[in-house]
C-alpha cells in the first residue's frame, strides 16, 4: 500500500504545482523589491547623515 493512501493525501496535480510556482515567483519579486527599497533607504541615510 502506498504511503499517500494511508495518510489520505492526493498526489499534486499540475494546477497545484503551477500555483506553487506562481506563489514562489511572487515571493521572489516582493523580496527583490524589499531589498532594493532597503538599499535605497540606507544609501539615503548615508548621504544625508549629520555629524553631531
Amino acid at each position: 500500500m502506498d504511503k499517500r493512501d494511508e495518510i489520505g493525501e492526493e498526489p499534486a496535480t499540475m494546477a497545484d504545482i503551477g500555483e506553487h510556482v506562481r506563489t514562489w515567483r511572487m515571493f521572489l519579486a516582493k523580496l527583490r523589491w524589499a531589498l532594493v527599497t532597503a538599499v535605497i533607504l540606507l544609501l539615503l541615510l548615508l548621504v544625508f547623515r549629520t555629524h553631531g
